[in-house]
């Protein structure tokens, strides 16, 4: 698969918390006190049409929310969590498509993948799973699921399925777009105010003036 860069990947912070012990839990313990604001998830050998999910984090005045650690996880093309050895807390269940990604100065983030594809019972639409931290440095406490990003053309996706969703962070139902080299471009937008237990006046949390210092952006090499 090759994916275009958009972009700039830096390294990843130090661990939050890490416990040799805490593996078998179900809770996340690889949680990073930064992030890059650009995720590739999938090994290069991946199956799977390859997805760009780009968007950014705003507020109600539409101000970008700098330094928002999301986390992701989804199934692969066949609609399965893929394990392989070495998985640790939560992604033993969740599997090895996952990842922490961190927004910029301008509230954006990117994640390529492959886009999921739906479960064996084909009753639920295919989704990547969004969960948003709200405070920095990043706590477990203060992290909340958000809707599912979803596909507009998946038939599952139907007027009754659509209006069981709550909009938690706003709607994640997306409009694919193929691009060059039959890649899908989706955007989704991740409105602040419509998280649930985000406190404003909070001293810790996420705010739009405190800057994630990233490296410039390069000159895109393609768009769909």
């Amino acid at each position: 698969m090759l994916f275009p860069v958009m972009l700039r990947t830096v390294a990843v912070g130090r661990l939050l918390s890490v416990d040799a012990d805490s593996c078998a839990t179900d809770r996340l313990v690889d949680i990073p006190t930064r992030a890059a604001a650009r995720l590739v998830i999938p090994p290069p050998t991946e199956p799977g049409t390859p997805l760009v999910l780009r968007g950014r984090v705003l507020r109600t005045d539409g101000a970008p929310v700098a330094g928002a650690l999301l986390y992701v996880y989804h199934a692969n093309a066949a609609g399965k969590y893929p394990k392989r050895p070495g998985l640790c807390g939560a992604a033993r269940l969740q599997g090895y498509l996952r990842g922490f990604v961190q927004t910029d100065a301008q509230g954006q983030y990117e994640i390529v993948t492959v886009r999921p594809g739906v479960y064996e019972e084909r009753d639920t639409p295919a989704h990547l799973h969004f969960t948003v931290f709200t405070t920095r440095p990043p706590r477990a406490e203060r992290a909340t699921y958000i809707d599912d990003v979803m596909f507009d053309d998946d038939p599952i996706l139907d007027t009754k399925y659509r209006a069981r969703l709550d909009g938690r962070g706003g709607s994640g139902i997306v409009h694919p777009v193929r691009g060059r080299s039959d890649t899908l471009f989706v955007t989704r937008d991740i409105r602040w105010d419509r998280i649930p237990g985000v406190s404003p006046r909070s001293s810790d949390d996420v705010e739009p003036s405190r800057e994630v210092r990233l490296p410039p952006r390069p000159v895109r090499r393609s768009s769909p």
